[in-house]
């Protein structure tokens, strides 16, 4: 369920979590939504935990990011991960104000709004 849309406020990324987590605090665990390939995981300033990745088939000009997100323990960067694949936890890192993922699309270094491509 998306929890704070892009460009709302100036908000350059969509928020979200499971409707069924939906005023639940509790920390979730996301899937992959297709083939995917890790290629980055940090802790960066407001954004906090951070997973950037690929979907298969893409070069890295294309980059989905989870903010206040961590790889599973088991996943490491440059790992491809099947499609339904559960890799990342949600945390209350960087601002986040309350648990949900912030989702990022960069093309070629551009923020592109991710409702393109996740709905």
């Amino acid at each position: 369920a998306i929890t704070r849309d892009y460009l709302a406020n100036g908000h350059e990324g969509l928020d979200g979590k499971p409707k069924s987590m939906l005023g639940k605090k509790d920390s979730f665990k996301g899937y992959a939504p297709g083939e995917i390939k890790i290629v980055a995981s940090s802790n960066r300033g407001n954004y906090g935990d951070l997973i950037d990745f690929t979907a298969s088939g893409y070069s890295n000009e294309l980059i989905i990011r989870f903010a206040h997100s961590k790889l599973i323990n088991s996943l490491t960067v440059g790992q491809n991960i099947t499609k339904g694949t559960a890799f990342f936890e949600s945390t209350l890192t960087g601002s986040a104000t309350g648990m949900h993922t912030h989702i990022e699309v960069i093309y070629k270094g551009k923020l592109y709004d991710p409702n393109t491509i996740f709905k």
